[in-house]
């Protein structure tokens, strides 16, 4: 589960306003992080782009596994309503899915973070969408680890609150 960042709720509102909100990415990058984002993408500590074959993985149209998220569902009364993805999803490698090639993280720092951004690069708060604790955070301490979330497994939710 994630919350959405300091920009998107902005966002939310101008739309809501009829202020001219950013127009939407058609895909969205997911990737990991030791420590909390915060709010504001400011506490980011993801593994570095391309050591060990680390990539953020692609989501929707366009991106790199052509993982969509699935139709968001009217929620029972004070219920979230959620995005969620609608395959498997694999990081890594100089083509996504492939095991990782060096440790991405040890063993006393692991991946407990996933974030949403709208770079493939960038950890600025600009690109920032979304970000949330990961219920069992894995390890790429490691050549030959590939990490794979299952369908439904990565979720944004919006509360009633």
């Amino acid at each position: 589960m994630a919350g959405l960042s300091r920009r998107m709720r902005v966002n939310m509102l101008k739309w809501l306003g009829s202020q001219s909100p950013a127009t939407p990415n058609t895909i969205i990058y997911v990737g990991f992080s030791t420590a909390s984002p915060g709010d504001d993408a400011a506490g980011i500590a993801e593994p570095t782009i391309s050591t060990g074959g680390y990539t953020r993985a692609q989501m929707g149209a366009g991106g790199g596994q052509q993982i969509a998220w699935t139709t968001v569902a009217t929620p029972a009364a004070g219920a979230a309503a959620k995005l969620v993805n609608n395959a498997s999803v694999t990081w890594g490698g100089t083509t996504q899915g492939s095991a990782s090639s060096a440790a991405w993280s040890t063993g006393t720092t692991p991946l407990a973070y996933l974030f949403y951004s709208e770079s493939s690069t960038s950890t600025a708060e600009a690109n920032f969408v979304a970000f949330g604790a990961v219920s069992t955070p894995p390890q790429v301490n490691a050549a030959g680890v590939t990490l794979t979330a299952a369908a439904s497994a990565l979720e944004i939710n919006i509360d009633d609150t």
